[in-house]
């Protein structure tokens, strides 16, 4: 099950619901007071306690088409700063990883020069052997 926000493209109305994977909506609440006052965040959405109001499951899944999905700012500091560990978290986690890539990539860059010089090594010395007696004359 899918929890999102719809917004009516031309009315104030905002809608929580719940939908299956199909996209069909099961349940639904009217959130619109909670969206005028600006007390609404996508960090609320999965304590909400949707029901299956039937009226507004059946007009919503009639009009879906004018509503429009809606992801409400939000405001609130502590919402705002878990977020904001939560990406601190997520770029340490990427910086580790591009620094362990980096590391071996260096590594192999260094195997790979080595081994290009021995190839480089042993053709020189190949090119620059006398030839043998057999093909001497020639």
């Amino acid at each position: 099950m899918i929890r999102y926000f719809l917004k009516h493209k031309a009315l104030p109305t905002v809608y929580a619901v719940e939908a299956d994977e199909d996209g069909t909506i099961m349940f639904a609440l009217d959130v619109t007071d909670e969206a005028t006052k600006g007390g609404l965040c996508l960090h609320m959405l999965d304590s909400l306690p949707l029901a299956a109001r039937v009226d507004d499951v059946l007009a919503l899944t009639k009009d879906r088409f004018e509503f429009l999905d809606y992801e409400p700012e939000c405001g609130n500091t502590h919402h705002l700063m878990t977020d904001l560990l939560e990406l601190e978290e997520r770029y340490r986690d990427a910086s580790d990883a591009f620094n362990v890539a980096h590391a071996r990539a260096s590594v192999l860059k260094k195997q790979m020069e080595g081994c290009g010089d021995e190839v480089h090594a042993l053709l020189r010395k190949i090119r620059d052997r006398k030839p043998l007696p057999l093909f001497a004359e020639l």
